[in-house]
């Protein structure tokens, strides 16, 4: 039985600073991140030029190194602190990305992941609330699982093809539908929701069915059949009724 909380994961956090603290958050190479200063040890900012930025801010996407348990979501939570606290904003151009290590599925798994995935779709996407409508027809960067058309595309609600021989050595999949935030309730609560997936699948939890389409009701039953679970939470003994209830919100704003 494998627990959330051994399951390691990352994340990026797309957004734009102030230019007047931009050297504190430079953008490396795209996927040749630069170390942040006064950060913990890898996480780094990278160039995305998906990011449009308002005038007087400069865009940057915060990459976290490989996390893991509270330990990963301490750090998470530190990041996105400091964002806050210099001014950082987000816009309808960013986005916030969930990798989850995948390295111990087998391709079942990985095609039970993706079925299951879609039954909860909506929940996933309503998490965004009031944006949840124009990631939902994003087609550009995070298209919906009706819209998939190969293994090998990132860019759609659920990216499996780093997981796939021959693609690359991350062996992660990527959740891809969350919208740019940097309130740390709504990112840890994204992460909570790739991770238990993950584990869950891992531990034989798979759903059937079509995708629910009513996002409330996609968030329940995603709540009732991952949440209920103490090890599919990355802390066990966290508020999961804040976690559902902000989850529930959002989805009840979400028009999709």
């Amino acid at each position: 039985m494998v627990r959330a909380a051994e399951v390691k994961f990352g994340v990026e956090v797309e957004c734009f600073v102030p230019q007047a603290v931009a050297r504190r958050f430079p953008a490396g190479g795209y996927h040749r991140g630069t170390q942040l200063p006064h950060t913990p040890e890898g996480w780094n900012g990278q160039r995305d030029g998906s990011i449009h930025p308002e005038p007087g801010y400069s865009p940057v996407e915060v990459v976290s190194p490989t996390l893991a348990g509270e330990q990963g979501l301490t750090e998470v939570f530190y990041i996105l602190e400091t964002l806050r606290a210099v001014g950082a904003r987000v816009n309808g151009s960013t986005g916030l990305h969930v990798h989850v290590d995948a390295s111990q599925l087998t391709y079942d798994q990985i095609n039970d992941l993706k079925a299951t995935f879609t039954v909860y779709e909506k929940a996933f996407y309503g998490l965004c609330g009031e944006t949840a409508e124009a990631r939902w027809h994003n087609t550009t960067y995070c298209a919906r699982s009706d819209r998939w058309y190969s293994n090998g595309c990132r860019y759609q609600s659920l990216n499996v093809s780093n997981w796939y021989p021959g693609q690359n050595e991350k062996n992660t999949v990527e959740v891809r539908v969350f919208g740019g935030r940097i309130d740390a309730e709504y990112v840890v609560t994204a992460i909570h929701m790739a991770v238990s997936l993950v584990a869950g699948i891992r531990n034989g939890q798979k759903a059937t069915g079509g995708r629910i389409e009513n996002p409330v009701e996609a968030a329940r039953a995603f709540i009732g059949a991952y949440w209920s679970k103490l090890d599919n939470r990355i802390v066990p003994d966290c508020s999961t009724a804040e976690m559902a209830r902000i989850l529930l919100d959002n989805c009840r704003q979400a028009n999709i």
